[in-house]
């Protein structure tokens, strides 16, 4: 299944959008998807401690058993070393555009 092209042909029924929007439309929903995932893990996921909780504190719009998938997910060992590596590069990332930022806007 081709889910980009999939969203690219249920956005082009919703909304009068040309062809060469596509990259920008599979960019932007991507980012979309990325927060809901995020702002789903710090709201039902970060806060407790259990899966009893969670799983009572689920959303309403996730099935339960889809719910109970994601919350493994987020206790994968994979799932956290992936994070801990993001959030480390981010951070030099972040740390080299202050240096950067810092020798360039400081000179005279």
């Amino acid at each position: 299944m081709d889910t980009k092209r999939n969203l690219w042909d249920y956005t082009k029924e919703k909304y009068i959008i040309p062809e060469v929007a596509y990259n920008w439309t599979t960019v932007t929903i991507q980012e979309a998807w990325r927060r809901h995932r995020s702002d789903l893990k710090m709201t039902y996921y970060d806060p407790y401690d259990n899966d009893e909780v969670q799983m009572a504190k689920r959303p309403g719009h996730i099935q339960e058993c889809q719910f109970r998938e994601l919350l493994k997910y987020w206790k994968f060992e994979k799932f956290k070393d992936q994070l801990l590596r993001r959030h480390c590069y981010q951070r030099k990332k972040s740390s080299f555009a202050t240096q950067l930022l810092n020798k360039t806007c400081c000179r005279k």
